[in-house]
């Protein structure tokens, strides 16, 4: 996700990573020549990624600077936190035009019809809600995003030309394992609902 944020939304200002953390996204958007920097409420995860990398990861988007942030990763933390209210906290700080690109487990995936209960997203213990395409569009919606879509490609894992052209085709149905949603914050007045 990393290069996708470089090549293709190529910000101009700093990009913050909400859930960040260990810090590693920061440090692969870092690589690619992006001011990134992090948001991680574990003060243990902000412990090491601090005294591992020496990066600088803030509790809270209120302890964050303001003005300057072009765009904004959470990339599979939606699923951990009950009450999305932190995505206006995250639209509070951002740019007018900044985008949030949003990534989290697909409930509607073929994985998930498969498995069902068993599905391992559904079992851990960690994932509190799940979203499929529409209530995360909505969600996102809800805390003034505008032009939010989902994204139909992104990071194909797999060893095999068979693997990656079937995660391709799951992708394009909407039924592969995560969702990427990229949204955007108004350049200018209140969003209409």
């Amino acid at each position: 996700y990393a290069r996708y944020v470089a090549r293709r939304l190529r910000p101009i200002g700093r990009v913050l990573d909400f859930g960040t953390g260990t810090g590693e996204f920061v440090k692969a958007l870092r690589a690619q020549g992006i001011e990134a920097h992090g948001v991680e409420p574990s003060c243990t995860a902000r412990d090491v990624a601090m005294s591992r990398d020496g990066l600088s990861i803030a509790a809270s988007s209120a302890a964050l600077p303001s003005g300057g942030w072009r765009g904004a990763t959470a990339i599979e933390v939606a699923e951990h936190i009950p009450d999305p209210g932190w995505l206006a906290e995250l639209y509070s700080v951002l740019d007018p035009g900044a985008f949030l690109l949003l990534t989290t487990p697909n409930r509607d995936s073929l994985a998930a019809s498969l498995r069902g209960a068993a599905w391992s997203q559904m079992t851990n213990p960690f994932h509190v809600v799940l979203f499929n395409a529409v209530a995360l569009r909505g969600v996102m919606r809800r805390a003034g995003f505008v032009n939010v879509h989902l994204l139909r490609t992104g990071p194909v894992f797999g060893r095999t030309a068979v693997h990656k052209a079937a995660h391709c085709a799951l992708a394009l149905a909407g039924r592969d394992s995560s969702l990427r949603v990229l949204g955007y914050k108004p350049t200018h007045g209140v969003p209409c609902a």
